[in-house]
Parts: structure tokens; sequence; C-alpha cells
């Protein structure tokens, strides 16, 4: 999926005219519509702690190179602002699993609101 940073909660500083960003749904919907997400990005905001995207098993853009994701604290997004990357890219259960364990261990609360 891909989304645009300014419609993170809490909403990154300076992200107003950033363009869309690919993003990794952790969650099903909440009561509010709201999936919390792993952002993917070559720079991020506030230096989270990140992991090559590549060892989850998403690919490298042979342009851009090798984007990284935040593993630390997983931002919020209302499902209507969420878009399909094209080409459509999927992550396998337990590349999914293993990044999800390791936000876990970097941001336990993460999981429990």
């Amino acid at each position: 999926m891909k989304a645009k940073p300014k419609y993170f909660e809490p909403r990154p500083a300076g992200s107003g005219n950033v363009g869309q960003h690919p993003v990794i749904v952790l969650t099903n919907p909440d009561a509010y519509g709201r999936v919390k997400i792993a952002t993917m990005s070559h720079s991020h905001p506030h230096n989270p702690p990140t992991k090559p995207a590549s060892i989850y098993g998403l690919p490298i853009d042979p342009v851009k190179g090798e984007s990284t994701v935040n593993v630390g604290e997983p931002y919020q997004i209302h499902i209507s602002f969420l878009r399909a990357n094209t080409p459509h890219t999927r992550m396998d259960l337990a590349h999914f699993i293993e990044l999800k364990n390791e936000i876990w261990r970097n941001s336990p609360q993460s999981f429990t609101s």
C-alpha cells in the first residue's frame, strides 16, 4: 500500500507536500477505520529504528535503491487514505510476522491500543 505522510497520525513535521510513500499495514481497522502502519522511506523523520526492506522480502527499487522500514512506533492512518501499489507488492506471512515481532520488541505498547 501507499499513503501520503500528511495523513499519518501523529502527523510528521514537514509532511505537507510529501508525495505517496510505501507503507505496510500491520493491523485490521479499528472501530474508527484506522490501521497501524510501518512506513518505508530512504529518510525517516526523527531517525526511528529501521531495517533494510529486503530482509522482509520487499523489492529494491532499481533507480532509487533500497528503502528502509520503520521498526519503531507505528503510525496510524484511516483506511480511506491508503492506495494500492502498482505493481502490487505482497509480503509473505513469515516476513510479515518477523516485521511485527521486530516492532513489538522496539515498541511493545504499539499493539495494546
